[in-house]
């Protein structure tokens, strides 16, 4: 008797693509398909270079078609009135483009290779932009005042004590403790560990004075 199949199965009921195979066999595992959509959507250098041209020449005719909109509008203002706002339009813009566009080139150039001043100011400030950053970071963020505020907001000894209420947890840190404890004294030696119990008796055993104590006993 026949048999109708889904859309994308084949008639063992199987699906027909290759990658929906494995994807029904890997139990939700990234497929061959997914990972190579996926490393595209990380554009290469080469890429970028390209977006970027591209991007220039499409700011380029606009500022172009700019011009010749005031171009055109300027001898018709006197003449046609809706003109004077149409070039009012076209020279704002302008006026903002090349605005825009020596700002940013300022930032990391001279722009035009002219040694304007105040221009390039990244590549010459660097190093002072680093400091200002670093300061700003350092005070803003991880002062004492932020981080002590941020960790009592946080609450961490609250939350470590009612975690480890939990005699599971419990457990579970005393037995990885010991397993910590036992590897340390496996790497210590016998002359370490007679070493440092001599130093913490002579610290707390004979260094004290127990004579004055012993007498007001």
């Amino acid at each position: 008797m026949p048999q109708a199949y889904g859309a994308g199965s084949s008639c063992f009921g199987e699906p027909a693509h290759p990658d929906g195979a494995e994807s029904l066999r890997g139990g939700g595992r990234m497929t061959t398909t997914d990972a190579a959509a996926a490393r595209r959507t990380v554009p290469t250098d080469e890429e970028r270079r390209i977006a970027l041209r591209r991007m220039k020449r499409i700011a380029l005719g606009l500022l172009l078609v700019a011009a010749a909109v005031f171009a055109v509008a300027f001898p018709l203002q006197e003449t046609v009135p809706w003109m004077g706002f149409v070039r009012a339009a076209a020279e704002g813009a302008m006026v903002g483009a090349i605005a825009d566009w020596f700002a940013v080139t300022a930032l990391f150039r001279h722009p035009l290779g002219l040694p304007i001043p105040h221009t390039a100011i990244i590549p010459r400030r660097k190093d002072e932009i680093g400091a200002t950053l670093g300061a700003f970071v350092e005070d803003e963020f991880l002062s004492d005042a932020v981080v002590r505020g941020k960790l009592a907001s946080m609450g961490v000894a609250r939350r470590l004590g009612e975690w480890l209420r939990d005699p599971a947890n419990a457990e579970r840190v005393t037995a990885e403790a010991s397993v910590a404890g036992r590897g340390v004294l496996g790497l210590l030696g016998d002359d370490d560990v007679a070493g440092v119990i001599e130093q913490l008796a002579r610290r707390h055993l004979l260094e004290p004075e127990w004579g004055p104590a012993i007498g007001r006993v």
